[in-house]
């Protein structure tokens, strides 16, 4: 039975090379070492939920039908790990392809370890390099809180992104689906382990994530994503210029006071 690749979907036959540890095999495609099919988390996805949207996009021959990510298999916690941070920054596309299992749990687990990292290395590199927010009480308060800034981040996040594709048409999987990949999204955090440009490399590729692994998490294209994202972007601009505006008014009452 064949069985798909951790790392770039392809199906692998089990007969494949063996691979330096027992009960793994290498993959004819990408050259990694996965475990064998029927031993790991490489084996193939179950079958879609009926309440879920068939899967219409693109699949390419030889590839498997949106391998899930390694995260949701069964393995050692940091395999696991190390396997779904590698495909979402490689493979987003493909690996946010099936339809989300039930329930938030699995994706906000990443979620929260992946994006606690981010922050705490920016708030490392932040107070190594002087910056007022970090080396302030305040940035220590952050970090220590920094598990429930990032939850809070998650479900805002994914509430704002799902609503701009609601607006185009584009929540064909649900709010599930949507925060699926917001939870996956944070693999992006491992840029910053590099001081400087870790946050403009992790800006980056959060946004070639955004476009490719929003549209297949949807499976819709990448045209409607685009569009939900100016939706969101028209939003805010605008709510920010009517707050702008009430504080610009309430400040000239307070300059010109009252007339008699």
């Amino acid at each position: 039975m064949a069985g798909c690749c951790a790392f770039c979907g392809a199906q692998v036959d089990p007969t494949a090379a063996p691979g330096s540890l027992p009960g793994t095999i290498v993959c004819h495609v990408c050259g990694r070492e996965i475990d064998a099919p029927g031993q790991g988390p490489t084996t193939a996805p179950p079958p879609p939920s009926p309440l879920a949207a068939p899967a219409t996009g693109p699949s390419g021959p030889g590839l498997c039908q949106g391998p899930a990510p390694a995260w949701e298999g069964q393995g050692p916690l940091w395999r696991r790990l190390a396997r779904t941070t590698s495909q979402m920054l490689f493979h987003p596309g493909q690996t946010l392809a099936t339809p989300p299992p039930p329930g938030y749990a699995g994706p906000l687990g990443y979620g929260l370890i992946l994006g606690t990292f981010g922050m705490a290395m920016q708030g490392l590199w932040g107070r190594l390099q002087g910056e007022a927010l970090w080396a302030s009480t305040a940035g220590l308060w952050l970090l220590a809180l920094a598990p429930l800034v990032v939850l809070a981040a998650l479900f805002v996040g994914a509430w704002i992104l799902h609503f701009g594709l609601w607006m185009v048409g584009g929540d064909r999987r649900g709010l599930a689906a949507t925060f699926r990949y917001c939870a996956y999204s944070q693999a992006s955090g491992v840029f910053y382990l590099l001081p400087l440009i870790g946050p403009l490399l992790g800006g980056a590729w959060s946004l070639v994530i955004l476009l490719v692994g929003l549209a297949r998490a949807h499976d819709i294209a990448k045209r409607q994503v685009f569009s939900a994202l100016l939706v969101i972007m028209c939003l805010l601009g605008a709510l920010a210029g009517v707050v702008v505006a009430g504080l610009s008014a309430l400040k000239l009452g307070q300059m010109t006071g009252p007339r008699f």
